[in-house]
């Protein structure tokens, strides 16, 4: 049976129009599919950096050929900056490599350091500005087995350590060179450094995989964005599974999975990207004999605590000595801080901003004196979802807000 067209006289048209109007207004709305709207990789909220969110604590370890200079370089002072810094020719420096035998350098004892201290993860320089690799690279011969003789992989060895203590293992990597020549300011060859360069970071991830990679050294020419975008792309696909610091770029919000504020701590939570706060216990990241002025437990304590409170994470730096030994009083502030969260470890590991403050009475209130964290767990929800905090004593079904005491400084770390 044919079908045949039904006759429609402008008169109908405005009816049909207004009726189907009516049934568009009244019809459910469509449910939106899962992922729509949302970052999947969202540094925020992902599972990849979940570890590193939760963790807020974290071992800084700078270590190289600077080291032997102890600081000192004729009449000049410096650290691992010392090579640039006092005008130290190649000839000399590169003696002193020769003659790098760090054999105090005991990985199981850092680690072991590191875990007693509530350290979640481990970073340490596997190449500073100074180009030399610590680790016997084949791309080029400025590494400490090509160098200076040293056979043993710290490196190798640090990250068998963490991983059997459950320890993050993570690797400083720095794209600024001083050494190789196609790296320099005004280089026509640049791109052949970058090869090179490309080359060593899937040596390490070949080798070591590690967790995180720390990015430094960004800010000199030529690098410039593009090369960023360049190598967040190339270590997206070849280490999809690690944290990468936004200096992989030039530390725009775009940059990486999270901000590095260096010596200094943010007043507030994240914006737009989440931070990590690295800092020195004196004031050089490399070894100097000469720098004693440590900062204090509490000093140390109450910046991890700051931080936390404002759901950011701590990264504190050791520097061992031209032995390979880490010097005892930063050992002993480690131990220190490690006693505090003994007892106070909630308030810190998995916890985060709250707008709430203590006051100078110990009242409730809220306000810019941020001196409590949020904790969740899992449990009923309460009707605002982890509304943090409630008064001490009071019932908390699925948060917990804690005061934190101020620590106080162990006699055997010091103050100074």
């Amino acid at each position: 049976m044919s079908r045949q067209a039904l006759p429609v006289s402008r008169r109908t048209i405005p009816v049909l129009l207004t009726a189907l109007l009516a049934l568009l207004l009244t019809a459910p709305a469509a449910q939106a599919a899962p992922g729509d709207n949302l970052a999947v990789d969202d540094p925020f909220s992902s599972s990849r950096t979940q570890w590193w969110r939760d963790g807020r604590f974290g071992m800084f370890i700078h270590f190289g050929v600077y080291a032997q200079y102890k600081g000192v370089y004729g009449t000049c002072r410096d650290a691992e900056w010392i090579k640039r810094n006092c005008s130290i020719p190649w000839s000399d420096y590169e003696a002193k490599a020769a003659a790098f035998n760090p054999t105090q350098f005991d990985a199981q004892a850092i680690v072991n350091a590191a875990k007693a201290a509530g350290q979640k993860y481990i970073v340490i320089t596997s190449k500073h500005h100074d180009g030399f690799s610590m680790w016997p690279t084949a791309v080029n011969d400025w590494d400490i087995a090509d160098r200076s003789g040293f056979s043993r992989d710290i490196l190798g060895e640090l990250k068998t350590a963490a991983d059997a203590a459950g320890i993050k293992f993570g690797l400083y990597y720095s794209i600024w060179d001083w050494h190789d020549p196609d790296a320099q300011p005004g280089s026509t060859t640049y791109q052949n450094y970058l090869t090179r360069m490309y080359a060593q970071l899937k040596e390490l991830k070949d080798r070591y995989d590690p967790a995180l990679f720390w990015f430094d050294g960004e800010w000199e020419a030529p690098w410039n964005d593009r090369h960023g975008e360049d190598l967040e792309r190339y270590m997206r696909g070849l280490a999809p599974n690690a944290i990468i610091n936004n200096r992989v770029g030039t530390r725009q919000v775009v940059d990486g999975d999270y901000g590095t504020p260096e010596q200094f701590i943010p007043d507030g939570p994240p914006v737009g990207q989440p931070w990590e706060s690295c800092m020195t216990m004196n004031g050089t990241w490399g070894y100097a004999q000469w720098d004693t002025n440590y900062k204090s437990v509490s000093t140390l304590t109450r910046n991890l605590i700051g931080i936390a409170a404002n759901s950011g994470v701590f990264l504190l730096n050791i520097g061992p000595t031209d032995t390979g030994a880490v010097p005892q009083p930063q050992l002993d502030r480690l131990a220190a801080m490690g006693d505090w969260l003994r007892v106070n470890g909630p308030a810190v590991h998995g916890a985060g901003h709250t707008r709430w403050s203590t006051s100078r009475r110990g009242a409730w209130s809220a306000g810019p004196r941020t001196r409590c964290t949020r904790r969740c767990t899992p449990g009923p929800r309460p009707v605002s979802p982890c509304a943090c905090p409630r008064a001490p004593g009071s019932p908390a079904p699925a948060c917990s807000a804690r005061r934190r005491r101020s620590p106080s400084p162990p006699s055997r770390a010091g103050t100074t």
